[in-house]
């Protein structure tokens, strides 16, 4: 039995001990989605919510949910909802951000990841989601200085290194670019898309074998 499956077991076993036991009920909702039992997980969700109509958190989980599903819409309800009943959850602004950048809404994406960092600071991933917003409306300065947040709040950070690296290449700053690539390519060694990006840079400044051998990674990877 692997560790979901146990962690179902046991909130299974605590809503046999307590029917009543709303947040039993969610964490066993996240481990079915987890796992791809979808199904299973709404009817958690929903059990969750009808027990504790204040659980914020369980409003959070199942925007995530619909978010998997590509349900944006309701995602995005679920979410609003979160927040409503807990104003201070950063937690559903990132989300309510991401799916909002998802959707091209970028202006509201940046206001709620805004949001999310106002009420938590150090929430690196918020900063690096801000980047991306930023970055795809052509804010890239700062796109940059929320990247070298989020590095400097979660130094392991492999995604916001590489996407700093896009950052830094979109501006023809590519020795830059090639530097950050390869720290992130040090944190994960396994993503294609980063040799790839890597191979671009190294192509356009003319460092051809560099490019090569970049791009035959990334082959590899796939």
């Amino acid at each position: 039995m692997g560790r979901k499956e146990e962690a179902i077991a046991a909130y299974q076993k605590a809503i046999e001990i307590n029917p009543n036991f709303a947040e039993a009920y969610s964490n066993l909702a996240n481990c079915y989605n987890d796992i791809g039992r979808k199904e299973e997980a709404i009817d958690a969700y929903k059990k969750a919510m009808e027990l504790n109509p204040n659980f914020a958190d369980a409003y959070n989980n199942l925007g995530i949910y619909y978010t998997d599903i590509g349900r944006k819409g309701e995602a995005i309800a679920a979410y609003q909802k979160a927040i409503e009943l807990n104003p201070n959850h950063a937690r559903a602004y990132n989300n309510l951000g991401a799916c909002y950048n998802d959707m091209g809404r970028k202006e509201e994406a940046i206001a709620a990841y805004q949001k999310a960092i106002e009420l938590k600071p150090n929430f690196a991933e918020a900063y690096n989601n801000l980047g991306v917003s930023c970055s795809d409306i052509g804010k890239k300065e700062e796109a940059i200085a929320a990247y070298q947040k989020a590095i400097e709040l979660k130094p392991n950070f492999a995604e916001a290194y590489s996407n700093l690296g896009n950052c830094y290449s979109d501006i023809g700053k590519k020795e830059d670019a090639i530097v950050v690539f390869k720290k992130a390519i040090e944190l994960n060694p396994n993503e294609a898309i980063i040799y790839n990006n890597l191979g671009i840079v190294y192509d356009t400044i003319g460092r051809k074998e560099e490019a090569n051998a970049a791009y035959k990674k990334a082959r590899e990877l796939q």
